[in-house]
């Protein structure tokens, strides 16, 4: 029901519970780039589009995320109100309806250009990240930043990670359900395949290891655009389909590189 032999499927982001699914397709109108939304009790439903008033926000088309029970969205935006160029924002699914767009302002937000958030399962940190340039599809000179919810409920002053990390083009993060497993993209590291590659890194006694490569699913082209429920067992992305389109798939994470489940 989600995958389809007309259509390409990319940039997959699934809540950590599961059942809840974001992704890119070519089913808008005259096959333009649409972003849908699909969420399950038992079996996935059809995927919809997001609504007018979210969808043509979405600039940074594929900078998107979801928070661990899929009721809220976060996403990349240049639309006002903006505090600089590329923006985060939310909105929040209420019953069917998703609510107007609000921006995140500073200090997540700032003069230059932020997307690509990623929140922990208790909504209480997020990672992002922070490019000098960006335009609808591609970022560059971009580092991973962290942010976390103050007592009062405001998010305080975002840190940038080390620079084991941040090597110059750092990109797209994903933090895992338990909260020290992130996933990231990078083409500044001596390990790269080609083009973007993804890395795995883990906070571990007060600091991230140095980054893995995902070589169980690095290719010669750039891959970015990942998910990983909660069970920790399986990565989706997007790889080619049997009629050469996009297609969603899972690959099976190695033991080694498994985060740590947190559902059974």
């Amino acid at each position: 029901i989600i995958n389809h032999p007309s259509f390409n499927l990319f940039a997959p982001y699934i809540s950590h519970d599961g059942n809840a699914l974001l992704f890119v397709s070519d089913t808008g109108e005259d096959g333009a780039l649409t972003v849908s939304y699909t969420s399950r009790e038992n079996d996935w439903s059809q995927p919809t589009e997001l609504p007018k008033n979210v969808n043509h926000r979405l600039v940074y088309l594929k900078g998107f995320a979801l928070s661990a029970d899929g009721k809220k969205l976060y996403f990349t935006s240049t639309k006002s109100p903006v505090v600089g160029g590329y923006d985060i924002m939310t909105s929040d699914l209420k019953g069917k309806a998703w609510t107007e767009p609000q921006n995140l302002m500073l200090p997540i937000n700032s003069k230059t250009n932020e997307g690509c958030p990623s929140a922990t399962s208790d909504g209480n940190t997020l990672y992002f990240m922070r490019c000098e340039k960006m335009d609808q599809r591609t970022a560059s000179s971009c580092k991973l930043f962290r942010a976390d919810k103050k007592s009062n409920g405001q998010w305080g002053e975002p840190k940038e990670l080390p620079s084991n990390i941040n090597t110059g083009n750092s990109q797209t993060p994903r933090i895992m359900a338990d909260g020290e497993t992130l996933i990231f993209s990078s083409d500044k590291m001596q390990s790269s395949k080609g083009g973007m590659d993804l890395y795995l890194t883990r906070y571990s006694n007060g600091s991230w290891t140095d980054p893995v490569g995902l070589d169980f699913v690095n290719t010669e082209s750039d891959d970015q655009f990942v998910s990983v429920a909660a069970l920790g067992r399986y990565l989706i992305k997007e790889s080619p389909g049997a009629r050469k389109n996009s297609e969603l798939t899972e690959f099976l994470i190695p033991d080694g590189l498994r985060p740590r489940g947190m559902m059974k």
